[in-house]
Order: structure tokens, then C-alpha cells, then sequence
């Protein structure tokens, strides 16, 4: 959100608008939240369950898994 807001005022094309960063925000990178440097999960989380969620987040990476992200999916939050 914060990048995609950024890039908008650095080109001059941010509007008086109500934007909803985070549904698509193509400027941003994401984010990878990780154990530590060396490690991803902790070590409570299962080796099959790591294994898993790496498994999703390549599928979501290639586009062979998508989401669709409604406004009410917010639950009252902007």
C-alpha cells in the first residue's frame, strides 16, 4: 500500500479519492514474513504443513491459484 501510494504521488497521479490499496496494488512487492534469516517457520510448525504453505505460495506466484477480494470481505474496515 504504502509503495503503490508512493509511486502515485512521486508521478503526480494520486487523486482526491478514496483508494483501496491491497486488492491491487501492482507497485507493491508483498511481503515474506519469516522465522529468521536461515528459516521460514518456526520450529513448532510441522515440516508438511512448511512444505504446504510453500506449495500455495507458488501456485499464487505463477497465477495458478487467485483470490478474489471483495470489499465487504474487509469487515468494516477501509
Amino acid at each position: 500500500m504504502y509503495t503503490a501510494a508512493a509511486k502515485a504521488i512521486k508521478e503526480g497521479t494520486i487523486k482526491p479519492e478514496l483508494t483501496m490499496y491491497g486488492y491491487d496494488s501492482p507497485a507493491g512487492s508483498g511481503a515474506d514474513l519469516k522465522y529468521s534469516d536461515a528459516k521460514a517457520f518456526g520450529p513448532a510448525v510441522p515440516a508438511a504443513i512448511a512444505a504446504e504453505v510453500e506449495a500455495v505460495k507458488k501456485k499464487f506466484a505463477t497465477g495458478e491459484l487467485k483470490v478474489s477480494v471483495t470489499k465487504e470481505d474487509a469487515r468494516g474496515g477501509t
